[in-house]
């Protein structure tokens, strides 16, 4: 059973709301503040204020200028802003942070505007539900690929959601005023529609299309890469670790909305799992003089025994590799050592790594079997130490 990841979120959430800082993360971390806040017989006081803080930012954000987040009418498209690749990608958060709210209030209102957020993406890019989603202008040459993901991911929950977890209660369930939702009468209907359309988008990444011009999965070794062009000689050329987890967040819910049934999906989510528990081993001879290698050899997440917490850098699994120069001219293919170290991970993109995690835990059990199971990754403890990551070493 997922452990309870308990934040201290107050100056946050006060930050956001004074400043009204509409970033791409603050509605995402609003909603899990509450889903983990949450007591499963009752809601506190404190679990309401959080609500409205959520629904206070989200109001404000539909007039919010240009350059962040900006959204317009649905039938003209949501966005206004010249840089449209970056900001469709921010629309993912704010979609799964809608899933969230619905999952915790059990309030519907967040799955009709999660459904009206989807036709506004559609009807902006594709020109309407009913056209293929591969036609959506999303680019393929370069670093915000992993948009794709941030989008595909909040609707196969959504997909998910309706046709698995809560079927009973939200399959059959008449949509009020279809016609605002691309004539789809029911939550069943809609989420039978977006299943293919996740499906067609994600098959394509994967390469199961065998007429895809956009593979992005590389291997069991290094999962998704970050760019179609990257160079991927030599073990380069992975996704960082924030860029990966959308993709296995994607995975794991369209596995589970097939039924269980869905091997190659699944498959691919326990791969990904793995490359959480990744030996990171480097030797470069670029670094120093006189071209005396500088080694690393440790774990992809790094323990403090004294906090029994985590760190980890933002680069996760992914290593890259180039030519040295003189005086080591000699050495070629050396994996970069300085890079792999620059950054430590922050909270920000350490939000979207710990999320796969989080999901992979909840689901892993005997009747998931054998998928998910496999390697039994990601355990109770492990999720612990994920907690104290964030309450002892981020927020203390």
């Amino acid at each position: 059973m997922i452990c309870t990841l308990k934040l201290v979120i107050d100056f946050n959430l006060n930050t956001y709301v004074m400043n009204k800082k509409i970033h791409k993360m603050n509605f995402l971390l609003l909603a899990i503040f509450l889903l983990m806040s949450i007591n499963a017989n009752s809601q506190t006081y404190q679990d309401l204020q959080i609500k409205e803080k959520y629904d206070d930012i989200f109001i404000g954000a539909y007039n919010y200028p240009p350059g962040v987040l900006s959204f317009g009418n649905k039938d003209d498209g949501f966005l206004t802003d010249t840089n449209q690749n970056y900001n469709l990608g921010q629309h993912g958060g704010v979609m799964e942070s809608m899933l969230i709210m619905y999952e915790t209030t059990k309030d519907k209102a967040y799955l009709y505007k999660f459904m009206e957020w989807t036709v506004g993406l559609f009807h902006y890019d594709i020109g309407g539900l009913s056209h293929s989603f591969l036609k959506l202008s999303l680019c393929e040459s370069s670093s915000c690929l992993h948009f794709n993901a941030r989008l595909l991911w909040p609707m196969a929950h959504f997909v998910y959601l309706v046709k698995v977890a809560e079927y009973n209660k939200l399959y059959n369930e008449p949509i009020f005023a279809p016609e605002e939702y691309g004539n789809h009468a029911t939550f069943g209907a809609f989420a039978e529609l977006l299943y293919y359309r996740v499906e067609e988008r994600l098959d394509w990444f994967l390469g199961v299309n065998p007429l895809s011009s956009a593979v992005l999965w590389l291997d069991e070794d290094r999962g998704f890469k970050h760019a179609l062009d990257s160079d991927t000689d030599y073990g380069g050329g992975a996704a960082c670790l924030n860029f990966q987890a959308p993709w296995g967040l994607t995975l794991i819910y369209m596995y589970l909305a097939e039924g269980y049934d869905g091997d190659y999906y699944g498959g691919k989510a326990v791969q990904m799992a793995k490359l959480y528990f990744s030996e990171i081993n480097i030797e470069d001879h670029c670094t120093y003089l006189p071209c005396q290698p500088i080694t690393y050899n440790y774990p992809l997440l790094r323990t403090m025994s004294y906090k029994n917490s985590y760190w980890w850098y933002h680069s996760g699994w992914s290593i890259d590799y180039r030519n040295c120069d003189w005086p080591c001219i000699m050495y070629y293919h050396q994996p970069n050592y300085n890079s792999y170290v620059r950054y430590v991970e922050d909270i920000g993109h350490a939000t979207l790594d710990i999320y796969f995690p989080i999901l992979y835990n909840k689901f892993q059990t005997p009747y998931f079997n054998p998928h998910l199971t496999a390697g039994l990754y990601f355990k109770d403890y492990q999720m612990v130490m994920f907690r104290n990551t964030f309450t002892k070493n981020l927020y203390k």
